[in-house]
């Protein structure tokens, strides 16, 4: 589960949240929880005039237009929840077994020229396992 404060102004960084909430280990559904800020002891942050919010269909035809690993994305949706007289939305990122989820290409917008580079799974690697005097 992660919180935003408000929606993602850089799509590269809402691409990546969600692919990392699409590969947790965990056995549940990944959250993005937009419109609560956690600096502030997770107080609300009304979103209904956020000018990057986005609904469902946005957020699909985002991810269809990105070329990932077998062309199988992410199950997504977003939901929208009134809460102490302000409006919030959740990104749900369905739990499967079509993880891990990766990009085939690097992802750039043009815009802010950001770069997410995913890399495939054998390419992880544990940080713990590393030797850094032979680095």
């Amino acid at each position: 589960m992660g919180f935003q404060k408000e929606w993602h102004k850089n799509k590269s960084d809402l691409l990546h949240d969600i692919i990392c909430m699409a590969n947790n280990l965990s056995n549940h559904d990944g959250l993005i929880i937009i419109g609560v800020d956690e600096e502030t002891d997770y107080s609300i942050c009304d979103i209904t005039s956020d000018p990057n919010r986005r609904k469902t269909q946005d957020i699909v035809v985002f991810l269809r237009e990105k070329k990932f690993a077998g062309g199988i994305r992410p199950t997504v949706y977003v939901q929208s929840l009134s809460f102490r007289k302000s409006e919030i939305d959740v990104i749900v990122i369905r739990n499967d077994r079509n993880t891990p989820y990766y990009l085939t290409e690097q992802y750039a917008t043009a815009l802010d020229h950001a770069l997410l580079l995913l890399q495939t799974p054998c390419d992880w690697v544990d940080s713990d396992q590393i030797d850094v005097l032979s680095l």
